[in-house]
């Protein structure tokens, strides 16, 4: 958390931590050894993106969560400002859906447009989202959060859609 938030090599090399903060608090081990302690965090990671906007490590914005859980977003944003889960074929000009779940790619189809092809990744992160979260014990809240950002993957989509489709 530290290293994320205050080593310069580490935050130029992974910029997704350029705006990571840490709450005054936690500036203090001690008070986040007996937050920590009071979390199921024995065999878990630390996030501060399920609760939070994943700017901020606080006791309102993180939580302890499985590896799978915590990596299930990860590579959810695209590089080259397109739709997540989505490429185009020039040579065929349509639109192809994948989507990455446990290592595991899948093939979602061929599709004429890239926000269809987008609805498709979303639809496959939430049935891969059941398939996660169903056997797992977790805190409402934790559950509800990952939700949450699959919902705001939804209605991103639905607000491209009416606009003009590429």
């Amino acid at each position: 958390m530290l290293m994320r938030c205050h080593n310069a090599k580490f935050r130029a090399r992974n910029p997704a931590y350029a705006k990571a903060t840490i709450c005054d608090e936690w500036k203090s081990f001690a008070a986040f050894k007996a937050w920590m302690e009071q979390q199921p965090w024995q065999g878990n990671e630390l996030d501060k993106d399920i609760l939070g906007d994943g700017t901020r490590y606080s006791p309102e914005t993180c939580c302890f969560v499985p590896k799978s859980v915590n990596m299930f977003w990860t590579r959810c944003t695209s590089k080259d400002g397109g739709l997540i889960g989505v490429s185009f074929v020039k040579s065929r000009g349509n639109y192809i859906a994948q989507c990455s779940n446990g290592g595991n790619r899948k093939a979602l189809g061929v599709f004429s447009s890239a926000i269809d092809a987008h609805k498709a990744w979303i639809r496959a992160k939430g049935q891969a989202l059941d398939d996660l979260l169903n056997p797992l014990s977790l805190d409402e809240r934790i559950v509800k959060g990952m939700y949450d950002k699959l919902r705001a993957f939804e209605i991103a989509a639905d607000e491209l859609s009416k606009g003009p489709r590429p």
